[in-house]
């Protein structure tokens, strides 16, 4: 029984951990989500404007996806949204 306790308990603490990592809200923010009136009331002189760039269709041998570079592309603006109080473009692909 003990064990069975121990196991739903630790089974709670991480869901609990896991519900409040998806939850945190990200420091910076995502231009697309804002309207012009909040846009011109968040870009000032001091914003700083992230833009990501990747592409989306660009050939790196037989292993790869052409996306690839998108796909870093989106991760890195997702870590760096979530760790910095900055306004982030939308991810431009060439």
């Amino acid at each position: 029984m003990k064990n069975l306790h121990d196991m739903k308990k630790a089974l709670l603490i991480f869901f609990i951990l896991s519900f409040g990592m998806t939850i945190a809200q990200p420091r910076g923010i995502l231009l697309e989500n804002i309207t012009w009136i909040e846009a011109e009331q968040v870009l000032t002189p001091e914003t700083i404007v992230v833009i990501p760039l990747g592409a989306a269709a660009k050939e790196h041998g037989p292993h790869l996806l052409l996306k690839n570079d998108f796909i870093l592309a989106e991760y890195l603006k997702e870590r760096v949204l979530n760790e910095s109080k900055v306004l982030m473009a939308p991810t431009i692909n060439y």
